[in-house]
């Protein structure tokens, strides 16, 4: 048995050519095919809840009541971890105390990486 998880804005039809190709070519017994928020919340003992996906480029928001999924309440805001990333850099360049102290990190570093 296979358990495949997918992205909640996949259309039926991809899930559909995901089950033919691994039931013809891979001749399995079994396939799970669910949406990775409710593979989320299973992974932590629950079937009701929300979701909350911080991904790179965006997060999305995802609520499930009852093992559904629902899609039309789902938001996808376009904040992600590279913003965050992207904003924590500004401020240590912004800050000159903490740029000499990751400095002298550095320095520390590559001596303790020359002398082993």
């Amino acid at each position: 048995p296979v358990l495949i998880s997918i992205p909640i804005e996949w259309p039926k039809h991809y899930r559909e050519h995901i089950a033919k190709i691994m039931f013809e070519k891979c001749n399995l017994p079994a396939l799970y095919i669910a949406e990775q928020p409710l593979m989320a919340l299973y992974a932590v003992g629950y079937t009701s809840g929300i979701v909350i996906d911080f991904g790179y480029e965006r997060t999305r928001v995802v609520p499930i009541l009852d093992n559904i999924v629902n899609t039309r309440a789902a938001q996808s805001l376009p904040i992600g971890n590279q913003d965050i990333d992207e904003y924590l850099l500004k401020l240590v360049k912004e800050d000159k105390i903490i740029c000499s102290q990751l400095d002298s990190i550095a320095e520390n570093e590559m001596i303790n990486d020359k002398e082993e």
